[in-house]
């Protein structure tokens, strides 16, 4: 399976309360999400349906235009060669289409892309989304985490470094601990609330701290909260 590249960007975000509202995919499909207010900044968060799958089923970057995030990863999914990947980032890379190939396609055409929770914000009057997704091939399955953002009227993949701890969130922690992280700010596990208590500095979430707290109660029983498909552990010791 070709490796998937992962934009692993750095920084927590402050969360707030959360009350419910709803947003609208590339389909006009309606989900339920939470909003959070962190003084100007809103940032809403939400779990997409059970097995939100995505295709390659673009052709080009004309059929699959990037006018909302979801639409955006399904033309990143889909691209075929160096220029059409290339087109999707900000950032460009100058590397051959043989190397684009090898290193950087997503998967092969019969592997499907899994939606499963997506995270928007405003930052200096920017939008962003941060989307946590699994690449299914045959019998396995690899997790991958992408920020976003909004240019006009079109998304581009961004690698934005301040990000990076908020993208750890997503990336590391099985579903239901990003859940109880972000949203709940609590679990039926006493030891994951001491460190939850620990971690929060009123709305600012320090997923340092978080992590030496639950490994001090939990030791290497803290392997229960990373998600099964993620190839990196930032548990280890």
């Amino acid at each position: 399976m070709k490796v998937v590249k992962l934009l692993l960007l750095v920084s927590a975000l402050a969360l707030t309360k959360a009350q419910n509202a709803s947003s609208n995919d590339e389909n006009g499909s309606t989900f339920a999400y939470l909003n959070y207010v962190s003084g100007n900044v809103e940032q809403k968060f939400f779990f997409y349906p059970e097995k939100y799958i995505i295709k390659k089923s673009c052709k080009d970057t004309i059929q699959c235009k990037s006018v909302c995030p979801e639409a955006l990863l399904k033309s990143l999914f889909s691209a075929n060669n160096y220029k059409w990947y290339n087109s999707l980032h900000y950032k460009k890379d100058f590397i051959s289409d043989s190397i684009f190939q090898s290193r950087f396609k997503m998967g092969g055409e019969s592997d499907e892309m899994e939606l499963i929770c997506k995270l928007e914000f405003t930052d200096n009057n920017t939008q962003y989304a941060m989307i946590k997704f699994y690449i299914h091939h045959l019998n396995s399955a690899a997790t991958g985490c992408m920020l976003l953002k909004k240019d006009q009227r079109k998304w581009m993949i961004e690698s934005e470094i301040k990000f990076q701890d908020l993208s750890k969130i997503l990336y590391f922690y099985d579903n239901k601990f990003v859940k109880q992280i972000l949203i709940d700010r609590k679990s039926d596990d006493p030891s994951i609330n001491v460190a939850l208590n620990a971690a929060y500095q009123g709305d600012f979430f320090q997923e340092n701290i978080f992590i030496e707290t639950i490994y001090q109660k939990l030791g290497n029983g803290i392997v229960k909260l990373k998600d099964p498909n993620s190839t990196l552990n930032i548990f280890e010791r």
